[in-house]
């Protein structure tokens, strides 16, 4: 691989990251994946990783290693998830609660 491809798609992760840093920061949006749903914002940073490299190391390495890495992450992806639907149960619960004292 020539030196100027290989410094052309660390400039376009430079620039995916800085852009990828300043969703998550200044959007609401942003600021709900980072506070709500952190490991949303892992996957969505290391799959526009993988999109930017496909083109320089080749789209089967890139789909290998996408393949590993979603397969490592489905522990902590079912692990947020399982958390999230208890949390939300759970303010359910205090809502249904708070229902009926008020009745």
């Amino acid at each position: 691989m020539e030196t100027n491809s290989i410094l052309f798609g660390i400039l376009l992760g430079l620039v995916w990251g800085i852009a990828y840093a300043a969703f998550l920061q200044f959007t609401a949006v942003g600021r709900y994946i980072v506070e709500r749903v952190t490991w949303l914002s892992v996957v969505i940073g290391v799959g526009g990783d993988l999109l930017i490299a496909g083109p320089f190391i080749g789209w089967p390495v890139v789909m290998s290693l996408g393949a590993i890495i979603g397969a490592s992450s489905i522990g902590i992806v079912a692990r947020s998830l399982i958390n999230y639907q208890r949390a939300h149960a759970e303010f359910e619960r205090i809502l249904d609660a708070g229902a009926e004292d008020s009745q």
